[in-house]
C-alpha cells in the first residue's frame, strides 16, 4: 500500500479502506495519513458487511487504491470482492485484497 501511495502521489493522495480491515492495513493507513495521505474508512453494518453503494459513490478523482480484506476471520464476513473489483476497474483505481485467511480455510 505504501509503495502504491508513493508511486502515484503526484496523481492523488486518497485511499479507501474498511473500518474492520486487518490491523496491518489500518496501521499502514495511519502512517500514510501522517505523511499527507487522505484515508476514507468505509463503515460496515451490524453484520460486518460493506455498503457497496457507499463505496461506489466515493469520489475517485484523487483515489488510487481501495483496500478490502476478502474474508475477515475475526467476524466471519466475506466481502464481495468481485463487485468491489468492478467498482475499482470502472473508476481506474487499484484494488488490493488480502485473501490469506480465506485460502487457509479452503485448504485445511
Amino acid at each position: 500500500m505504501k509503495g502504491v501511495f508513493e508511486m502515484h502521489a503526484s496523481k492523488g493522495n486518497h485511499i479507501i479502506t474498511v473500518t474492520t480491515e486487518h490491523k496491518a492495513v489500518l496501521d499502514t493507513c495511519k502512517h500514510i495519513e501522517k505523511i499527507g495521505g487522505q484515508i476514507t474508512y468505509i463503515p460496515v453494518d451490524s453484520k460486518g458487511e460493506i455498503n457497496l453503494a457507499e463505496l461506489g459513490s466515493s469520489h475517485y478523482r484523487q483515489d488510487h487504491l481501495i483496500s478490502v480484506m476478502y474474508a475477515n476471520n475475526e467476524i466471519g464476513v466475506m466481502h464481495p470482492v468481485k463487485e468491489i473489483a468492478a467498482i475499482a476497474t470502472e473508476n481506474m483505481v487499484c484494488f488490493f485484497t488480502q485473501m490469506q485467511h480465506r485460502l487457509q480455510e479452503k485448504f485445511r
